[in-house]
């Protein structure tokens, strides 16, 4: 099911607003990216996989959950710096 405008589009509809047209064609392609990244994982049935090693799942959890730790020290170490 597809409601529209969802979170995506508003999403796009913010940065497009905020940093004009370019934040918002580089907020729809990393949109667009992520979701390939999931019709491809699909395919490759990785859901099958990491139902048959929970552990292998968790460790992908965790790689993903430390990726996004890394960029919010980053964004915040930016927004830091610009006070000053």
């Amino acid at each position: 099911m597809n409601i529209s405008p969802g979170p995506s589009n508003v999403y796009v509809m913010a940065r497009a607003i905020a940093q004009g047209t370019k934040g918002g064609i580089v907020a729809a392609m990393g949109l667009a990216v992520g979701s390939m990244v999931h019709v491809v994982a699909t395919v490759l049935g990785l859901s099958a996989i990491f139902s048959h090693f929970p552990t292998l799942y968790t460790a992908v959890k965790l790689l993903g959950a430390a990726y996004l730790v890394y960029w919010g020290d980053k964004s915040l170490e930016k927004r830091i710096f610009w006070r000053r």
